[in-house]
């Protein structure tokens, strides 16, 4: 029986993105829960409460988003369709934009533009693949 699909993606491609999670999301989080036991301290400073949490959040928030956009790149860079490859041609500009206007609008309307967020930022995988995938692989081009 012959196989259609191929997944090329070898592990020392995956080296980079792997150091880059450890130094800016697992290090960012490490600082984030020792300002947020701060922040919860029974003895709070005169100073008031540290700021350093809510950047850390941000920070950890923001590279969460960027590793998922590089993981969701390479793998569906790596799927093979009778030996063509999958082009993903992503913008992570675009990307970006949809992930901090859906977090900006996420908290302004308290929670409820989450679905949106949601399907928005699966759509700007979905919508590319989809188009992409069937202007490729169409059944009715022999030529591919």
């Amino acid at each position: 029986m012959r196989s259609y699909f191929n997944f090329t993606l070898k592990g020392i491609q995956f080296l980079p993105v792997w150091i880059g999670f450890f130094f800016f999301f697992l290090i960012p989080v490490q600082l984030m829960l020792g300002a947020l036991n701060e922040l919860i301290a029974i003895d709070v400073p005169a100073d008031g409460a540290s700021k350093d949490f809510f950047l850390y959040l941000i920070i950890v928030l923001l590279t969460s988003f960027i590793f998922i956009f590089f993981i969701a790149k390479l793998v569906i860079g790596s799927i093979e369709y009778n030996g063509i490859k999958i082009k993903c041609d992503y913008n992570i500009i675009k990307y970006l934009g949809v992930v901090v206007s859906g977090l900006f609008l996420s908290i302004i309307t308290f929670g409820i533009y989450i679905p949106w967020f949601i399907r928005r930022r699966r759509s700007t995988f979905r919508d590319y693949d989809a188009n992409h995938f069937w202007l490729v692989f169409n059944p009715w081009n022999h030529s591919f």
